[in-house]
């Protein structure tokens, strides 16, 4: 989330058209936000299985905790781009269901995620 908010900031002081949704945006996004998670959860001594978990998102994951955690992190992706108001919640919630989020569940944890940001 930290990566991701920096290359928002990122982007729109070099190229204030850029829009954080574009190819390379999510490109450099994935590459450095999965590399990092994945080290620092071999630094912190974490569970093989979520070790293992972290290695296989970078990867198309298909099932299991690294399912879990590639739809999490689209989901905090998706409401970290409406709360900086790149995105509007619409666009958020289809980016998501686009990219195999049930309907149900994305639309459920957009709400909390905004929900708790109002607190």
């Amino acid at each position: 989330i930290i990566i991701f908010s920096c290359l928002i900031d990122a982007f729109t002081e070099v190229s204030p058209d850029s829009e954080p949704g574009g190819k390379l945006f999510r490109e450099m996004m994935t590459t450095y936000s999965l590399e990092l998670s994945y080290k620092a959860a071999i630094e912190w001594d974490l569970p093989e299985r979520m070790i293992n978990a972290l290695k296989q998102q970078r990867f198309k994951p298909e099932e299991g905790l690294s399912l879990v955690l590639h739809h999490s992190n689209m989901c905090s992706e998706a409401f970290m781009l409406m709360s900086k108001r790149k995105i509007s919640y619409e666009d958020g919630l289809m980016s998501l269901i686009q990219n195999g989020v049930n309907e149900e569940q994305a639309a459920s944890v957009l709400s909390a995620l905004r929900d708790m940001n109002k607190k």
